[in-house]
């Protein structure tokens, strides 16, 4: 009989934290989830006023038609600390189903790839037709490296503080199972025992303001009613 006890306890245990993981794992995962959202959210305004001052400062010379200089500016901007990548695309090479944004993997590195309309104006004319409306696109990359780090951090952070948890809530539960449960069905699973091999002067005094109390009471009077019967006969 202590064996089974002893097995229901751990059993219990066991599927409180095994509830607790799940969904301390799930949280993690939705909360990482909103915060890879909100970060691609804040990099895309943020890649949008890079895509617009690149734009403005080229504009002269893509109206010049200059493009030795152009792809010297281009180069520069490739071989910045801040960009992984800055060209411009041909409408014709950029598929109406490419998103405007996304995030991409080239050689296992996470990069944010961003497209800025190319807005055909008067003063382009000179080189483009006036009924096209989108003359091409400012593709600009960024490494994604950093954010992806600290997104791993959280999540190791979160898994860290998950199991320091889960270590209290053990530790709480094996305290709690051991005063509040054990002890009392001990006393019951001993009185039985007692019972058992005939001895009826048992008592079991249990004080936890539980259902165990009224099993205690409710076994006091058997063994009372047993002693009375046999007194009895």
């Amino acid at each position: 009989m202590r064996k089974v006890h002893r097995n229901l306890s751990f059993q219990l245990v066991f599927v409180i934290i095994l509830v607790f993981s799940i969904v301390s794992l799930i949280a993690g995962y939705f909360d990482i989830k909103f915060q890879k959202k909100e970060w691609l959210k804040a990099e895309s305004e943020h890649a949008k006023v890079i895509a617009d001052t690149i734009l403005k400062s080229i504009e002269d010379i893509m109206l010049s038609g200059k493009q030795k200089k152009l792809d010297s500016v281009l180069k520069n901007l490739n071989e910045g600390q801040h960009l992984s990548g800055v060209r411009i695309l041909k409408v014709e090479s950029v598929s109406k189903n490419n998103k405007s944004a996304e995030l991409t993997y080239k050689n296992g590195e996470p990069i944010y790839v961003f497209k800025q309309q190319i807005v055909n104006k008067k003063k382009c004319y000179g080189c483009h037709k006036s009924n096209e409306s989108i003359i091409g696109f400012l593709e600009i990359s960024i490494s994604w490296k950093s954010l992806m780090d600290n997104i791993m951090d959280n999540a190791k952070m979160h898994i860290i503080m998950t199991l320091a948890i889960l270590l209290v809530i053990s530790l709480v539960l094996v305290f709690f199972m051991k005063k509040v449960v054990n002890r009392p069905i001990q006393k019951l699973l001993l009185a039985f025992n007692k019972v058992s091999q005939g001895d009826l002067n048992v008592n079991v005094d249990i004080k936890e303001n539980n259902e165990l109390d009224v099993l205690a009471e409710n076994f006091n009077k058997m063994v009372d009613n047993l002693k009375q019967s046999k007194e009895s006969i």
